[in-house]
């Protein structure tokens, strides 16, 4: 049980590495819970073409989300008496730039990228940002409601080749399916959108990496209300086969629960 500005409340995650046969590819994902300042970071590194991992133990797009994640929570820290959506944002910005610093090395195509998701707790309110494929659900009197919007439709609904995302999609806030990632391009400030939902007793937030988008998709808001992070883990297995999907991501999960009483 942790407590910041009066609100108490629980936190649960896990971040499992994929099981995907046949392709020894690291885990991708990453997550940072500062219960001590009430702020929730998750990030999923984009992954590379299969043949550039050789085994690695632990991949360029890896460290992206891991890199990502530190420069935003660290950040944050360094602005908390700011507004909090304002510091998100600024945040998010500075893990971009940092990004974009770690890339100048690269000299593949596809440099280095991930998609992130972050929230901050002040009292009851809670402020948050997702980006790409992330998700973000509210669990409320057993009602499930989406927080996030889901923005790569283009590589999954609309027929674009993966070059063609890459190449044309990926910051482009001229192209009507464009989308953000963090891969240092500054364009990505287009995509960022942060906002906040005031909790309430009961409440129950799910951050989450695209490796659990379509079980969460699913599920039915009282079903989530009542599974520990591990059942949750458990239950998304199936629909990491057809006809959900073609293989078994990696998948990152953040847990938030609002107790039913608060004590303040």
């Amino acid at each position: 049980m942790s407590m910041f500005n009066h609100t108490l409340y629980t936190v649960s995650h896990f971040c499992r590495q994929n099981t995907r046969p046949n392709l020894n590819k690291p885990n991708e994902d990453y997550c940072i819970t500062d219960t001590a300042h009430g702020i929730f970071l998750l990030a999923d590194g984009v992954t590379r073409p299969h043949e550039e991992y050789r085994g690695e133990p632990e991949s360029l797009s890896g460290i992206c989300a891991k890199e990502l994640c530190q420069r935003v929570h660290d950040q944050l820290l360094t602005h908390l008496s700011d507004p909090p959506e304002e510091a998100l944002y600024q945040a998010m910005l500075a893990g971009n730039r940092h990004i974009r610093d770690l890339n100048q090395s690269y000299t593949g195509n596809r440099p280095p990228a991930a998609t992130f998701a972050g929230a901050i707790l002040r009292g009851s309110m809670l402020t948050y940002s997702t980006c790409c494929d992330t998700v973000a659900y509210l669990i409320r009197n057993r009602a499930k409601i989406q927080l996030s919007e889901y923005h790569n439709y283009a590589a999954t609904k609309l027929g674009y080749s993966r070059d063609e995302v890459y190449r044309t999609l990926h910051n482009n806030p001229l192209h009507p399916d464009g989308f953000g990632l963090f891969n240092g391009d500054p364009r990505l400030s287009h995509f960022l959108r942060v906002t906040h939902i005031a909790l309430e007793p009961g409440d129950r937030i799910i951050l989450s990496s695209d490796g659990l988008a379509e079980c969460l998709r699913v599920l039915r808001g009282n079903q989530l209300k009542a599974m520990s992070p591990e059942e949750l883990l458990t239950a998304s297995l199936p629909y990491d086969q057809p006809p959900f999907g073609t293989y078994a991501d990696d998948k990152c999960c953040i847990v938030i629960d609002i107790p039913e009483t608060e004590d303040r």
